[in-house]
Parts: C-alpha cells; structure tokens; sequence
C-alpha cells in the first residue's frame, strides 16, 4: 500500500514543474485570429509560417522544456499559439503540441525548411505586406512576427526596428502574447 502511495505521488507530480507550474500545457486556440481571411495573407505563407515556428519550437525547445527550463516553456508557447492562430488546421503544429505537453523531446524527423536567417527576410517581407493591409487583424500579425524574427536575428535592424515599433504599440507585450496563447483577443 505504501509503494502504491509513492508511486502516485510520483506520477502526480512528475509532469510539474518549478513552483508546481506544469511543463507545458497544451494549446487550446478555439478561434483562430490570424487566417489568411482575417490578415489577406495567401493560405500557403501562412502555412510556412506555422510549419517553420513549430519545427523551430521542436527543435530548439523540447529538450528544455522537459528539463523543466520555463523561459524555453514560455517562448515555445507563444510561437507555437502564433502558428496555429496563423494555420490552426497545422498539422506540424498540432503533432508538436502533442508531443510537448506529453514530455516528448525525442529528435523530430522534419528539418526546418529554411535556415532562421533566411526565415527572417521572409518574415520581414510579409510584415511590410500586412502593414499595407486594412485588415483590422493585421497589423497585430505584423507585429507578432516582428518580436519573432528579432528573436531570431537580433542583428537585424530592420526586425528590431519593427518589434520596436510593435512594443511601443502595445502596452504589455507579455499580455499580448498571454492573449494570444489562451486563445483570446487582444488585451483591453
């Protein structure tokens, strides 16, 4: 009987982390704010896009993430909650939220499509595309993906520039993304 009392205090407690925080919860985005109807992007960028965020949060991610590490946990799910609000029918994202809120962090068969640095001009190309959109959604999106392609390179100017310009638009960026990743609209 107290073996079996151990082992279930074991098997509760295993998948927290520090200070009780759960290692990665998995991501319920329930309506999506940035499909390519909502931003007047094409389905096929967006779809890159999600494919890149998620093999990249896999990748760089996952092995710290069940180490317990709660900035990798942070960063993933907000890139992870930007890729499927941009293509929540992702598979590669879907699969990966499965995986991360299971403790998975086995090596992924997928390699990233393109290099981060390459991602990036990309990135810097769709944001000057959405900024000429009048798409209420977006600007927001420009703006999410300039915090990332800083993230990414932070030696290019013209990404630190544009999260510059995201940052002093928002007033609490890490609500934006905290919205974002419940799902949620933009912080009132």
């Amino acid at each position: 009987m107290r073996g079996a009392l151990w082992l279930w205090l074991i098997l509760t407690w295993l998948p927290l982390g520090v200070a009780g925080e759960p290692r990665f919860r998995k991501l319920e985005i329930e309506s999506a704010q940035f499909t390519h109807e909502q931003v007047g992007l094409l389905q096929l960028e967006l779809e890159k896009v999600a494919n890149f965020l998620s093999i990249y949060v896999y990748q760089t991610y996952a092995r710290e993430i069940a180490e317990g590490k709660a900035e990798s946990r942070l960063r993933a799910r907000r890139w992870l909650s930007l890729a499927m609000h941009v293509d929540p029918h992702n598979l590669a994202a879907q699969r990966i939220n499965e995986m991360l809120a299971a403790g998975v962090a086995e090596s992924l068969e997928s390699d990233l499509p393109q290099t981060p640095k390459l991602f990036v001009g990309e990135l810097l190309r769709l944001i000057k595309l959405l900024q000429a959109r009048a798409e209420s959604n977006a600007g927001r999106l420009a703006g999410f993906l300039a915090l990332v392609a800083a993230d990414l390179d932070p030696l290019n100017e013209d990404a630190v520039y544009a999260a510059e310009i995201f940052a002093q638009k928002e007033r609490d960026i890490s609500a934006a993304w905290k919205a974002l990743a419940l799902g949620a609209g933009p912080p009132k």
